[in-house]
C-alpha cells in the first residue's frame, strides 16, 4: 500500500546534498513544547508543517523529525503535527516511526531477554515506587518506564530507589533521570542509539544531521550526530555541548535553531 507520504520522502532523498544538515531530530517535551501537559503553540506546529514540505523540494531545508521518550501513538499524532515523513524515533532509541509506511519497529538490540524482562522491570518498580506513592507511571509505553515523582517524592528519590529495586535485572534494564522524570530503559538502548539507527536507515552522514534537545538525557544524541543545538531553556549541560542556543524558550527556541540551520545551509551551499 503506497501512503500520500512517500512522494514527500522520495522528494526529500531526491534532494539530500552531502555537505548540508538534511535532518533535524527534535525533542518533544521541553523543546517542541514546554513539557508534559502544556498547551500546544498551533502556529509553529503549521511552520514546521511548512518546513518539512520545503524539505522535499529544497536542499538547503532539513526535514524534521522527533526524537523522544513518548511512547508510540503520541509519537505518532505528533508527527502528523508537525507535517513528519520521515522516520521517528520513540521511547528514547526502543523503536522507530515510518510514517510513510505506517509501520513501527523495535530495536534490533530488543531480543527476547530483554522484551521479557519488561514485565519483571514493571512488576518491581510498582511495588517499590507506584503502589507507594513515590512516583506516577507515563501510560502507554511499550518495553520502557517513564516515572514522575508525586508530592511525597523527589526526583532524586524516585532515581535511587529505581536503581535499588532493579538490580536484580542488571543486565536488561537501566536507569537514567532526565529533568521531569526518570528513565527505566533497556540495556543499551538510549537516544543516541536510535539516531544512530535512524541514521543507517537515512543513509545520511554525522555531519548531516542536527540535534534539538533540553535535558541532560538527551546528551547521547549530541555524541552520535555533528551538530546539536537547544532552546534557552535547555539545561546547563546541554548549552556547554550545543553549537547553537537560542535566544528564545521551547518552541519559539526551536524556530530560532531552525532558521540557523537553514542559514548555515544556504551559506554552505554551492
Amino acid at each position: 500500500m503506497i501512503f500520500p507520504l512517500q512522494p514527500l520522502l522520495d522528494g526529500w532523498r531526491r534532494s539530500r546534498s552531502s555537505g548540508l544538515v538534511r535532518l533535524v531530530l527534535l525533542d518533544i517535551d521541553g523543546c517542541l513544547t514546554p513539557g508534559e501537559a502544556s498547551p500546544l503553540d498551533f502556529s509553529v506546529l503549521e511552520r514546521l508543517q511548512e518546513i518539512n514540505r520545503r524539505a522535499a523540494v529544497d536542499p538547503s531545508v532539513p526535514g524534521i523529525s522527533l526524537c523522544t521518550g513518548r511512547p508510540e501513538p503520541y509519537v505518532e499524532l505528533m508527527t502528523q503535527a508537525i507535517g513528519g515523513y520521515l522516520p521517528a524515533i520513540w521511547e528514547n532509541g526502543a523503536g522507530l516511526y515510518l510514517p510513510a509506511e505506517y509501520r513501527f519497529e523495535l530495536h534490533p538490540l530488543l531480543d527476547g531477554p530483554r522484551i521479557e524482562a519488561f514485565e519483571q522491570a514493571r512488576g518491581l518498580v510498582s511495588e517499590a515506587l507506584i503502589r507507594p506513592g513515590l512516583a506516577r507511571p507515563q501510560p502507554g509505553k511499550e518495553v520502557s518506564i517513564s516515572l514522575y515523582p508525586t508530592a511525597a517524592s523527589s526526583i532524586a528519590e524516585v532515581e535511587q530507589v529505581a536503581r535499588r529495586a532493579l538490580e536484580p535485572l542488571a543486565g536488561h534494564y537501566w536507569v537514567q533521570r532526565g529533568l521531569t522524570c526518570v528513565e527505566v530503559l533497556p540495556e543499551g538502548v538510549h537516544k543516541g542509539v536510535g539516531a544512530g539507527w535512524l541514521l543507517e536507515r537515512l543513509e545520511l552522514r554525522p555531519e548531516q544531521a542536527l540535534a534539538i534537545a533540553d535535558s541532560p538525557g538527551d546528551l547521547e544524541i549530541f555524541d552520535v550526530l555533528a551538530l546539536g543545538a537547544t532552546p534557552a531553556n535547555g539545561a546547563a549541560e546541554v548549552k556547554a555541548a550545543a553549537d547553537y542556543v537560542a535566544p528564545r524558550n521551547s518552541s519559539e527556541g526551536v524556530l530560532d535553531i531552525l532558521e540557523w540551520c537553514i542559514a548555515r545551509n544556504a551559506a554552505l551551499s554551492p
